[in-house]
């Protein structure tokens, strides 16, 4: 099965550029610690209200096991969708502000 969309992406743009800044290694030492780690970033920063696109970016250029992948993100987003709510709820409007 081929790559498709941004993996498709990188794999074409990307993926070249890495020998000319001579940065094969540490890319693939980016994946190894992606693949040890991967799991607690994006259980971490699924809570936090900073972009999430730089974890699906990090993910698909680590080429991190998208059923893991979406299972932390329903787990976490969710989560944190539920604490703002709770926040609104109990605080009222003015702390949507923090979000």
């Amino acid at each position: 099965m081929p790559p498709r969309g941004s993996r498709q992406l990188f794999d074409q743009l990307a993926q070249p550029l890495l020998p000319a800044y001579h940065y094969e290694a540490a890319f693939q030492s980016f994946k190894d610690r992606y693949a040890d780690y991967g799991l607690w970033v994006i259980l971490v920063k699924g809570l936090t209200p900073i972009p999430y696109k730089i974890v699906t970016i990090a993910s698909g250029a680590a080429a991190f096991s998208f059923p893991i992948f979406m299972a932390a993100s329903l787990v976490t987003r969710g989560a944190r969708f539920f604490i703002v709510a709770a926040l609104l709820r109990r605080f009222g409007e003015p702390r949507s502000r923090l979000y």
